[in-house]
């Protein structure tokens, strides 16, 4: 594409229409969350894009509505797969990843959909049809992944309309008119356009239009907004819902489908009110018990809600019908209120406690009435919206209460500290404040403070709300902290006994669990109990099934660990997988030996002399066989570089080969002197291998001394024998195999940590129902008792086996294992949060009838 193409692209960011509808397909994308955000940087499923100088082409999973897994390199502002990026940039030559790069290549894409004119014209609906195969999220889209409603679409193009003149916005075809002639949308148009102070025109007749005397005449700039013009539009908007103008003999149409602009007028006003007159029935409510104090003086109170509900009509605002803000908002001041009453009602408690027995009547009547006030005035709204008028409730009564903790709390501390008893108080005090959940008291003496402090908290809280449930409320707030240290408590003795027993074993489970072994609290716990358990639940009926897909897991995790040793990454060691691992190592030997010759050197000289000197104490055939298969050696040797002799790699190998059969069926101090032999031969090698080959050679060594480790403990292992099958690595067996395999050199070495883990935390036998003839005779009994008694029916029966098998799931659970060892956070982390929250608990005890 030219870049006089591009030139005017970039002129059509400037059109109203074109960033209407760049804004919607950002949030119907997700990318705009509002005006402190920056769509242009948001990647696919919410993150950050910190370098925009190009598109960062990363692959993210995601799920389709059709449960495919699928991949996408979608980012920006219009989520931009890198390969439509690469095209569309290329073509318009844009220099970077930023947010007008984006935007061109937006509008590129739209041009080739044929939806860009659509959106000059202001025909949305048609663009967002040919649209649907670009962007996923449109309503049109044809693919498998979530997609925006229609509604919301319209409300999206709506919502940027207040940056646009109302004037400049093209008119849709056959626009719904007002039954009469009246445009109701023409005259709102007008009388908007004018209320915001715009150049306001009047209004030109549609063609169909009937010429009216009462067509309202735009009003000067920057004037109010005439009676007149309000009434002419509401009169043309009841005729346009088909309501009827009151006067005329029109027969009332159906309702039809609000305009968008229509719709976004309604839904602005209607949250302007509800939000005017829930704060005004907030404030009414809260006000309401002061209201009365100056009514007793003879002086006229006016209701807070009278001023906002005057503020709204003034405005025009629409009439709510009782939404969710306003029944929160009344909720929430009534809550308060109550609150103020019960605060008002305790006052006058305490002035009859000191003879003041008239006025503290008065003040007790009068938060009894102001109760009764706010319970009629919540009732409508209980029965509209229950949820909303609750929640705003309960959110009235904490925020009014939340204070009195500390204010008892700092009181008993003030008490103690004039009598000289501060130190003593203060884990009370700690206990009010807290409503009972801390305290620095221990044993008895601190669940004690905890019930007291609690308790006096909970029913001065709930007692405020409503005095006739203060005992309630004392009832939760002296057994809550209780039960929840009892509950902590019993927490910590389960976590103590599921946790390994030392630091050692602790940090062992954490290198298992890290290579992916699918270990539980029963596998690292060194709890009987929790052993004991674990068993019974394996050779059980119900729950059997569960420990033995567990264990046959754990097996096949061990032996892919210790196949790993030496390349043989297979759930299950067969014979065919070693033979095929044996043949891998020697292949790689192979190569190393053909890549190297082996040097003569004074070492390998003074071996061989050396079993020369030995040959001469041998029996004369064991002799002659040990000297000629050095002459054949020596023989073999050849001129190297530098002056040097060697032998080819190859022919060594050949050699050691020869030399490793001949020892095997040799005996006594012959088949001594033959194994001598074959060492030297290969130390030898060894210090004549290229640095190159050096790591090679060390690390194949390495994995052929575990392979020979292994080998003979899968011969052994047999079907049957202590519950494994062929091709199962017993962990029993293998730390002993190693220890006598590697002597003093086990320690570090990969096959010595994976036979650590699983001599302790995998068992040989698997159990499974039916496992042993002891499981076998145990479910026997249970099964026919069941069957006798019809307990396989009872309800029981029915709750104990899930739940016996969600134990042992839990008991075989690997997160779980990581939960117990993962490092202790700091206490302090979110405990004010949850502290308070608690603290919260006496007012569910508040009669709400």
């Amino acid at each position: 594409m030219s870049a006089t193409n591009t030139e005017q692209l970039r002129a059509l960011l400037a059109n109203e229409n074109t960033q209407r509808y760049l804004r919607m397909l950002q949030q119907a994308e997700g990318t705009y969350k509002g005006a402190n955000g920056d769509p242009y940087r948001v990647a696919f499923g919410g993150g950050t894009i910190d370098d925009l100088s190009q598109h960062p082409r990363k692959l993210h999973n995601f799920t389709q509505t059709d449960g495919k897994r699928n991949k996408t390199s979608a980012a920006g502002a219009y989520q931009f797969l890198g390969s439509t990026w690469d095209d569309v940039a290329g073509k318009l030559g844009l220099p970077d990843f930023g947010p007008q790069s984006q935007d061109l290549a937006a509008l590129e894409l739209m041009r080739r959909n044929g939806s860009l004119q659509d959106v000059l014209a202001g025909n949305f609906d048609k663009a967002v049809q040919k649209d649907g195969r670009t962007w996923a999220s449109l309503p049109s889209s044809p693919y498998a992944q979530p997609r925006r409603s229609q509604g919301f679409v319209e409300r999206a193009l709506g919502n940027m309309m207040g940056t646009a003149h109302a004037g400049q916005q093209p008119r849709q075809q056959n626009q719904p008119q007002a039954q009469g002639g009246v445009d109701a949308r023409a005259v709102f148009e007008q009388a908007m356009q004018q209320w915001k102070g715009g150049a306001g025109q009047q209004a030109a007749p549609q063609p169909n239009q009937q010429p009216q005397q009462s067509q309202p005449r735009a009003p000067q700039q920057g004037a109010p907004l005439p009676s007149s013009a309000r009434d002419a539009f509401e009169a043309a908007m009841q005729q346009y819902k088909g309501q009827g103008s009151g006067g005329g003999s029109t027969p009332a149409q159906q309702p039809q489908k609000r305009s968008m602009l229509d719709e976004l007028g309604r839904q602005v006003g209607l949250t302007g009110r509800y939000a005017a007159e829930g704060l005004g029935h907030a404030a009414d409510l809260v006000a309401e018990p002061f209201n009365n104090l100056i009514r007793m003086t003879g002086a006229e109170a006016t209701a807070p809600s009278k001023t906002f509900s005057r503020l709204a009509d003034t405005i025009g605002l629409p009439k709510p019908g009782g939404g969710t803000l306003e029944a929160m908002g009344a909720g929430a001041g009534g809550g308060f209120g109550q609150v103020v009453a019960g605060a008002e009602h305790y006052a006058g408690a305490a002035l009859d406690a000191f003879g003041a027995d008239a006025l503290g009547q008065r003040l007790k009547r009068d938060a009894a009435e102001t109760r009764e006030r706010i319970k009629q005035d919540l009732q409508p709204y209980r029965q509209s919206n229950p949820v909303a008028t609750t929640v705003g409730e309960f959110t009235g009564n904490v925020v009014g209460t939340l204070p009195v903790g500390g204010v008892l709390g700092k009181g008993a501390q003030a008490v103690g500290n004039t009598v000289g008893l501060g130190s003593k108080v203060t884990p009370f005090a700690q206990a009010l404040t807290t409503g009972g959940m801390q305290t620095t008291a221990k044993g008895v003496p601190g669940l004690v403070t905890r019930a007291v402090g609690g308790g006096v908290t909970g029913g001065a809280m709930a007692g405020l709300v409503d005095p006739d449930s203060a005992t309630t409320g004392a009832v939760i707030g002296a057994t809550l902290p209780v039960a929840l240290q009892g509950a902590k408590k019993a927490g910590q003795a389960v976590v103590k006994a599921l946790q390994p027993a030392d630091d050692a074993t602790a940090a062992l489970a954490r290198k298992a669990l890290d290579a992916g072994a699918p270990i539980g609290p029963a596998d690292i716990s060194s709890n009987s109990t929790v052993k004991g358990l674990r068993s019974i639940l394996n050779d059980n009926l119900f729950s059997g099934g569960v420990g033995s897909r567990q264990n046959a897991a754990k097996q096949r995790w061990f032996n892919r660990q210790v196949g790993q040793t030496f390349g043989a990454e297979a759930d299950s060691l067969t014979p065919q997988v070693m033979d095929k691992a044996k043949q891998q190592l020697g292949a790689k030997f192979d190569k190393i030996w053909n890549n190297n010759s082996m040097l003569v050197d004074d070492a390998l000289l003074s071996d061989l002399s050396r079993l020369r000197t030995n040959a001469e104490m041998l029996p004369k055939s064991e002799a002659k066989r040990l000297l000629g298969l050095l002459d054949d050696l020596e023989g073999r040797v050849a001129a190297g570089p530098n002056g040097s002799m060697v032998v080819p790699g190859d022919v060594a190998n050949r050699f050691q080969s020869t030399l490793r059969r001949t020892a095997d069926s040799a005996q006594g101090f012959l088949k001594n002197d033959l194994t001598e032999l074959r060492s030297a031969v290969l130390r030898a090698f060894n210090r004549s291998v290229s640095e190159a080959d050096s790591a090679a050679l060390r690390g194949n060594q390495a994995a052929y001394k575990a392979f020979k480790t292994v080998e003979p403990l899968l011969n052994k292992a047999e079907t049957g024998v202590a519950g494994r099958v062929s091709g199962d690595v017993p962990a029993s067996l293998l730390p002993q195999a190693v220890a006598s395999s590697y002597r003093s050199g086990a320690a570090g070495t990969p096959l010595a940590e994976v036979a650590q883990m699983g001599s302790r935390f995998l068992a040989d036998r698997t159990p499974q129902t039916g496992g042993s003839a002891k499981a076998l005779l145990q479910n026997s009994m249970v099964v026919g008792g069941l069957l006798g008694s019809g307990g396989l029916t009872s309800p029981l029966a029915l709750i104990g086996a899930p739940a016996a098998v969600g134990l042992n799931k839990a008991l075989g659970s690997a997160a779980l294992s990581r939960g117990l060892l993962a490092p202790a956070t700091n206490k302090a982390t979110g405990l004010g949060l949850k502290t308070g929250l608690l603290r919260t608990a006496p007012l569910l005890g508040v009669n709400r009838d």
